[in-house]
């Protein structure tokens, strides 16, 4: 039973006398530091799944699409095919 008493973080007790509260800043921040811990591999994990789900290409392959769509860009082709033009007209603003 011990285990389960210094697990509690707070102790609240009510007397005739009045209250009586006991906080175990041991436990509080053993809780805080699972939080933090927590939250630190939830972040993690968001970015591995953006890096490896969204952007599966190398940052060398973005560099060389972004290059030949800018070099036919500047050329003066248009290498949306006209759709960045269709959807000026049909969006307000």
């Amino acid at each position: 039973m011990a285990e389960a008493h210094a697990a509690v973080a707070f102790s609240f007790t009510v007397t005739p006398d009045g209250y009586d509260v006991n906080i175990n800043h041991e436990a509080l921040w053993a809780v805080w530091e699972s939080g933090i811990m927590s939250w630190k591999k939830r972040m993690h994990k968001l970015k591995n799944n953006i890096r490896n789900g969204v952007f599966p290409a190398s940052p060398t392959s973005w560099l060389f699409v972004v290059t030949i769509i800018l070099g036919i860009r500047l050329a003066g082709a248009d290498p949306s095919c006209g759709w960045i033009e269709m959807i000026h007209k049909h969006t307000p603003g």
